[in-house]
């Protein structure tokens, strides 16, 4: 069966929001699938990229999550404009610092 561009999308954004739920529960590990699965979807989804990223920080995964929140595509999350993404950063800092990622490199 295939799926069309729009079904595509649609699963994409699905899968990227259960993530961000299971991410805010500290379920990182099937966070991760379903970013995973999201960006099997639709690659350019840069907002599941970011959740990506910063999953794979919290998994203790620090140079995989640090390299993907800096890959040359993620340059708009480093704008004013991305202020609401770098506020969910913010308010996830312990979970990433208890998995032993510096922040410094954030």
């Amino acid at each position: 069966m295939s799926v069309t561009t729009p079904a595509k999308v649609g699963l994409a954004v699905s899968y990227q929001a259960r993530g961000k739920l299971r991410f805010m529960q500290g379920a990182y590990q099937p966070a991760l699938a379903d970013f995973d699965a999201a960006l099997q979807q639709l690659p350019q989804l840069i907002t599941a990229r970011f959740y990506h990223g910063l999953t794979l920080l919290a998994l203790g995964r620090c140079l995989e999550g640090a390299a993907e929140l800096h890959a040359p595509e993620m340059k708009p999350f480093q704008t004013p404009k991305a202020a609401p993404y770098q506020a969910f950063l913010a308010a996830h800092r312990d979970a990433i610092a208890k998995a032993g990622c510096p922040l410094a490199t954030l």
